[in-house]
């Protein structure tokens, strides 16, 4: 009986330390390289309220989770009041900007060739098997946790929840 108590406690705190670890304050380096939307787009804004943080490495995956496929365009225009940011770490500058152009990404991009953002943050810390695509949901400059971009309507319902939070 004794067994089970500290293995239930072991889960309590297991738990608590995940939950812990959405409410810390992401860092979002500025001065990288902005790569422009297709019509010249460059504005990012790091000190809105409400952002949707998304690290990719293009090393490692390739953009489609930046293609049409994802509701990116629809999104954009359906959430004026959240930002969008983008950090791709990548040795090819020129492969990723023919593909975000290919795709009509409506979104600026920071390029990050040496992985800063992903440094700074000390994701390799963050207990996932996939850490090449991290979206994070972003709250008065605090991770509220991941966001589900390839389920696009429970995504819509996380960013609706985005906005009703204090």
């Amino acid at each position: 009986m004794k067994q089970y108590h500290l293995f239930y406690l072991c889960l309590i705190i297991c738990f608590f330390s995940a939950c812990n670890h959405n409410s810390k304050p992401l860092n979002l380096p500025q001065e990288l390289e902005v790569i422009p939307t297709n019509d010249g787009t460059k504005h990012i804004c790091f000190e809105c309220d409400n952002q949707v943080v998304v690290y990719l490495n293009a090393e490692k995956l390739n953009l489609h989770a930046l293609s049409g496929a994802f509701g990116w365009a629809d999104t954009k225009v359906k959430y004026p009041d959240i930002a969008f940011i983008f950090y791709l770490s990548g040795k090819d500058k020129e492969k990723i900007k023919r593909e975000l152009s290919g795709y009509h990404f409506p979104f600026p991009v920071l390029y990050d060739p040496s992985g800063s953002f992903y440094q700074l943050n000390k994701l390799d810390t963050v207990s996932l098997d996939n850490k090449n695509l991290l979206p994070f949901l972003i709250k008065n400059h605090q991770s509220k946790g991941l966001a589900q971009i390839g389920m696009i309507n429970f995504f819509y319902q996380q960013l609706e929840e985005l906005l009703k939070e204090n």
